[in-house]
Order: C-alpha cells, then sequence, then structure tokens
C-alpha cells in the first residue's frame, strides 16, 4: 500500500507530504505582511433640525484636511439623533495605517 506521501501524480512526479500546518504558516505570513490599522472617532457636536445651521462646514473641512496631511483617511460617518429627529452629534470614523 502507498501512503498520500509516496503516491505519484498522472505526470510520474512525487508529491510533497502534506502537513496542515503548512496553512497555518502562511497564514501567519500573510498576517504578518498585512497592513496594520488605527482608528478614530472624531465626534462633531451639532444642534440643531437636522444638522441645522450650527455646523460649520469650513472648519470641519479644515480639520479633516489637518487630519488627512497625519495620515487619516474618512472611512464614514453617522449622525447620533436624538427624538423628533434633531441631531446630537455626527460621528466620523478614520483610520490610518500603522508602522
Amino acid at each position: 500500500m502507498t501512503s498520500f506521501a509516496e503516491s505519484t501524480s498522472e505526470r510520474g512526479t512525487a508529491r510533497a507530504a502534506y502537513n496542515p500546518s503548512d496553512g497555518l504558516h502562511r497564514h501567519e505570513a500573510r498576517m504578518e505582511a498585512a497592513p496594520r490599522w488605527e482608528y478614530m472617532i472624531l465626534d462633531v457636536g451639532v444642534s440643531g433640525f437636522w444638522l441645522g445651521p450650527n455646523l460649520d462646514g469650513n472648519a470641519l473641512t479644515a480639520k479633516l484636511n489637518e487630519l488627512g496631511a497625519e495620515g487619516w483617511e474618512a472611512l464614514g460617518l453617522t449622525e447620533m439623533s436624538t427624538q423628533q429627529g434633531g441631531t446630537k452629534d455626527l460621528v466620523i470614523i478614520l483610520k490610518r495605517q500603522t508602522s
């Protein structure tokens, strides 16, 4: 009887023995090479109905550009609402690659 390690393919070349830990080692190597990220939550305090007139767009743009220069990238945003549609906060999620 021939073991898996001793078997040959249709072309007649010997196959390497199967080692389940090989896949784990390849996975670990990929994880070490994968980029690492850190995250930040930017809480933009606003008031009014649906962000209302109390959101300073120029100041927010300046802040996002400042963070962008530091390597931060905005991933998304959401509003934190109170009852009857009043907006409490605007939350922006950012990430940047760590070394």
